[in-house]
């Protein structure tokens, strides 16, 4: 009996510990609740509200303004300013809570509190209604807080050590870091560089939007590529302002003197196109380790990037060229296809008559598989080069062959493959393939080519059907092939090495 009263009394007690939590914590909840809206120093101010904000602090002072909705440093530089990170800025500005300091009866001493030459000073205009400003005194709490005044109002505010990062607050932190570059696609592009080690140069010229190299006229250019080019150029965001001017000390300090890179770029004048281009440059310096420093004449700074920035943009010719050039037409045009492997040696020519596949030799034994002669025609035109290789690179002679032939007769293109290699530096195996469409040799990844098989090309009822598979080649005595060539180990060279 008495073990049941014992166990009963703390029971009670757990229950009434609880509920005066529960009391406390839902009071304290209420009275948040409750907190009043002044308690915020810029109440109901709104980003979006404010069109001028001006600082004065410890790291200086200066002045932004909001001008056909993008905002603008004043002074004491004119630039661009980030619009995210202003409005970021003044968002967690506006955001500041202060509570109201009792100083009892009579006038306040401004001075005890720092508050008579305050540090910073914080001005912001509104879209309508007079300008808001806020002192904060260079007299700290005790507890490492701060004492503000807003306006000429007669109160002493106080904020906590949380306000350090915005008193410390610096221009470059709102300044743009982006490259500034013309609207609009280019007409021109000059690239020298010697960032990779190697120095190359070109220039690239734009008409009707398809793009093409001065010093070599046969070359195809992607244009999708190169606009990827400008693209990554137009979204350059450096990641510090390491100098305010580009005088010629600074650019000397910063390793200017034999850039990495130079880009110059033409724009059409939006006046018209009897007007001259609106020229840009824009200079990378040499490396300083792993970092990088840029000028153009559209940003009036000094910027820092890493490397890695500057080795997607800086790229040498070959990387601009088209990989489709060398498989390039229309396949509704092929009415002849010639092919030559090593079950074919004297050649399975087919042609199309009034939209039918057939044997050249119309023999009437023997029926085309149409839907695998399509496929063989577009897997064709959908080859790409993974590499375009050097000249004179030596591979094992090519044991297939594809002609295809318009109604005509005329050809439509020619590849030439066999000769398999294995590049070393990514494990990949490759062909190497000649087109008639292009004067260097080609190296295409060894899956793409191997979906040209012709399973049922022919379909003869009287014996099984020919199979036709690229793979054999891999089969093919290495005896066979030259000594220097790709099929015993050596990799054909690759533009550039």
């Amino acid at each position: 009996m008495k073990h049941f009263r014992g166990t009963f009394v703390f029971a009670i007690l757990v229950i009434g510990v609880a509920g005066v939590a529960l009391w406390q914590m839902q009071k304290g909840q209420k009275e948040e609740s409750e907190k009043p809206n002044s308690d915020l120093i810029f109440s109901g101010v709104r980003t979006n509200d404010v069109t001028e904000f001006s600082f004065a602090g410890v790291a200086g002072q200066f002045k932004l303004k909001k001008q056909n909705a993008h905002w603008q440093v004043l002074e004491p530089v004119q630039d661009r300013a980030d619009d995210a990170d202003v409005e970021k800025t003044l968002g967690e500005i506006l955001d500041t809570h202060a509570a109201t300091i009792d100083t009892g009866e009579g006038p306040i001493d401004w001075a005890k509190f720092g508050l008579n030459e305050p540090d910073p000073l914080i001005q912001i205009k509104l879209v309508s209604g007079p300008l808001v400003q806020v002192r904060v005194g260079k007299v700290r709490t005790y507890d490492k807080g701060f004492y503000l005044r807003k306006n000429e109002e007669n109160k002493l505010l106080n904020m906590t050590a949380a306000f350090e990062q915005l008193h410390n607050l610096t221009l470059n932190t709102l300044r743009s870091k982006k490259l500034v570059l013309p609207d609009g696609l280019p007409v021109k592009i000059a690239v020298t560089s010697n960032f990779t080690g190697k120095v190359f140069s070109y220039v690239l010229s734009s008409k009707g939007g398809e793009w093409s190299a001065s010093q070599d006229k046969e070359m195809k250019i992607a244009s999708r590529v190169v606009n990827q080019m400008v693209e990554e150029l137009r979204n350059l965001k450096a990641e510090e302002i390491v100098s305010n001017t580009k005088s010629a000390e600074d650019l000397k300090k910063n390793r200017f003197q034999l850039p990495s890179a130079v880009f110059q770029i033409e724009f059409p004048n939006p006046e018209g196109a009897d007007k001259p281009a609106i020229a840009a440059e824009i200079k990378f310096s040499a490396m300083d380790g792993h970092k990088v420093y840029f000028i153009s004449t559209g940003n009036p700074a000094i910027y820092r990037i890493g490397r890695g920035h500057l080795e997607t943009i800086a790229r040498p010719i070959e990387a601009l060229r088209d990989v489709k050039q060398p498989f390039l037409f229309e396949t509704s045009k092929v009415a002849r296809v010639k092919f030559v492997s090593p079950d074919f040696k004297e050649g399975l020519v087919l042609e199309k008559t009034e939209g039918k596949w057939q044997l050249a030799t119309k023999d009437p034994n023997q029926k085309i598989n149409e839907p695998v002669v399509d496929d063989f025609i577009n897997n064709i035109q959908s080859l790409e080069a993974a590499e375009f290789l050097k000249s004179g690179a030596k591979t094992a002679s090519h044991q297939y062959l594809a002609q295809l032939h318009d109604a005509k007769g005329d050809l439509i293109l020619k590849i030439e493959f066999g000769g398999l290699y294995k590049e070393v530096k990514n494990n990949q195996e490759y062909y190497v393939v000649k087109s008639s469409k292009v004067d260097k040799l080609i190296a295409v990844r060894k899956a793409a080519i191997d979906r040209l098989v012709t399973p049922n090309i022919v379909q003869n009822p009287t014996k099984p059907a020919q199979v036709t598979e690229v793979k054999k080649v891999e089969q093919a005595p290495r005896s066979t092939l030259p000594a220097s060539s790709p099929g015993r180990g050596s990799a054909p060279q690759h533009e550039g090495q």
